[in-house]
């Protein structure tokens, strides 16, 4: 009697062949942000993924490097951003790059959910294309992104995390005026109010043309502007009684002072700065 012998791959290559078949495509960035957890964490905390990515919108290099990536299909939960600690994917993108991620990891950083580019998981991009026009901002009003309630003196906490779908997308607010200036944890944070009395907050921490009180010169208690525009973001650190949103301007241009406000706004630059280190 003649026996059949089964035929069977090596164990190894019975595991890659399953996990190849069963493997998920490259996440969108709306798949890695989109969240319905109350503190507004992503999903996919601590994961090792693959990212489809986006257009580059701004790049920055502060404590670690960073990079902006927004998908310009999506108007909420569109955009993410990327923290490099091998300087490979800094230098080697630039604005208007789509540019896709391999082995990333998705981690929660002062409540906001960021990619980490590291050589500890062999992370690496690519480069799809370029040329793509960078996404214009969205125009919100500060009732969408409203500003914190201090509580106890000196910490101050957001109502909810609804604004969480903005997430380091640009956004633009309107018809605003400083309705309060050295706010927040880092003493740099300003408030905008509309017409209807809803403020949000703004910073210029990461704007060229900031002067070294950290406030950009045009900034001042009680100067309107025709817009505001940033980088969306959180900041939390709920030990210390913080967690609240800020729109993160980067240049002057993001500045834009009522029509004819511009010559006054410059003469008295020195002076409102002069005025903001007597505060300090």
């Amino acid at each position: 009697m003649r026996h059949r012998h089964a035929f069977r791959l090596p164990l190894c290559l019975a595991v890659a062949l399953t996990c190849a078949a069963t493997a998920p495509a490259d996440l969108s960035i709306y798949e890695i942000q989109y969240t319905v957890a109350a503190d507004g964490a992503s999903p996919r905390d601590g994961n090792l993924v693959d990212c489809a990515g986006g257009v580059v919108t701004y790049k920055w290099y502060g404590g670690k490097a960073r990079i902006y990536l927004q998908d310009p299909a999506r108007t909420d939960w569109a955009a993410i951003m990327v923290k490099d600690w091998t300087g490979a994917l800094y230098n080697g993108v630039a604005p208007g790059d789509w540019v896709s991620l391999t082995n990333v990891t998705v981690e929660e950083s002062r409540g906001c959910s960021i990619l980490k580019y590291h050589t500890d998981y062999s992370s690496g991009f690519k480069v799809e294309s370029s040329g793509h026009a960078v996404p214009a901002p969205l125009v919100v009003t500060p009732s969408a992104m409203p500003a914190p309630v201090e509580g106890p003196p000196g910490e101050w906490t957001v109502a909810d995390h609804a604004p969480e779908k903005y997430e380091h997308m640009w956004l633009t607010v309107e018809d605003v005026t400083v309705s309060a200036m050295d706010l927040g944890h880092a003493v740099d944070n300003y408030a905008l109010a509309d017409g209807g009395g809803d403020c949000c907050w703004a910073t210029d921490y990461m704007n060229a043309d900031a002067g070294a009180d950290g406030y950009h010169p045009y900034v001042d208690t009680g100067e309107t502007f025709d817009s505001v525009t940033g980088i969306f973001e959180q900041y939390t650190h709920l030990g210390n009684g913080w967690d609240h949103y800020q729109v993160v301007t980067t240049e002057t241009a993001d500045l834009v002072p009522e029509p004819g406000a511009i010559t006054i706004l410059l003469a008295g630059a020195s002076a409102a700065l002069a005025r903001r280190r007597r505060r300090r």
